[in-house]
């Protein structure tokens, strides 16, 4: 018979998962962004160091309007690292900001170790 008592917790599947390198995208911050620059401008201008770059802007979801950064999503290596050894980015006229984004762990209280005690406080 086949009750949840019975039945397994969990079943496990294995699946052919693609090597690491080819699962990961290489990710850019883009900062310093003008109010007019689109996803489009920023495929477009990324596509020009090779690859398929799939870029968005971030908006503020009150207004519409751009909050001034994006991010680029790379998909082949030799593109993304052409893109952080160009010294200068200019896009919609503006000189832009652009480094590889690394997504950081929350800042937690107390990270690292016990609480240490200020002397004088109790």
């Amino acid at each position: 018979h086949r009750c949840s008592c019975c039945a397994p917790l969990v079943t496990l599947e294995l699946v052919d998962h693609p090597p690491q390198s080819e699962a990961m995208a290489m990710k850019l911050f883009v900062g310093g962004l003008p109010q007019v620059t689109t996803k489009e401008t920023l495929n477009v201008y990324f596509g020009q160091f090779g690859g398929s770059p799939d870029s968005y802007v971030m908006m503020d979801s009150a207004t519409g309007n751009s909050r001034g950064f994006g991010f680029v999503n790379f998909h082949d290596e030799e593109a993304f690292q052409l893109v952080l050894q160009h010294p200068v980015h200019e896009v919609d006229g503006a000189r832009i900001t652009v480094r590889e984004y690394t997504q950081q762990a929350p800042n937690k209280a107390g990270a690292g170790g016990p609480p240490t005690i200020q002397p004088g406080y109790t």
